[in-house]
């Protein structure tokens, strides 16, 4: 990724922590105290099960591109590939499997609850 990596990792950081301090606010702090409890039951064993399937989905393919040194991005990616550019395609990667598993796991619980 050349010599820019290290100029670019602090504000790499400060993305993934304002994406992260987005979610607390706006999933804890606005609507975690609307819910029930059988509601909030439901949210936490469905991010549970979603987060976990979606790091168990995205663990290999990072292992992939760590190994092969981030070729296969790069080549994607062509000359767009920046630090920047892989370090969304990776958090986006996470961001949209977890979500995906976390809507898969929800709908699966409210199926064996009806």
């Amino acid at each position: 990724m050349g010599p820019d990596v290290q100029a670019a990792a602090p504000w790499l950081a400060l993305a993934k922590f304002a994406s992260l301090a987005w979610v607390i606010a706006v999933g804890w702090l606005v609507s975690w105290r609307r819910l029930d409890e059988r509601e909030q039951e439901t949210r936490k064993t469905s991010w549970f099960i979603g987060s976990t399937a979606a790091i168990l989905l995205t663990a290999p393919v990072m292992v992939f591109c760590l190994v092969g040194g981030g070729a296969f991005l790069e080549h994607l990616l062509g000359r767009r590939s920046t630090p920047g550019a892989l370090f969304t395609l990776g958090w986006g990667g996470l961001v949209l499997a977890q979500l995906l598993s976390t809507l898969i796991a929800r709908a699966a619980q409210r199926m064996a609850k009806r």
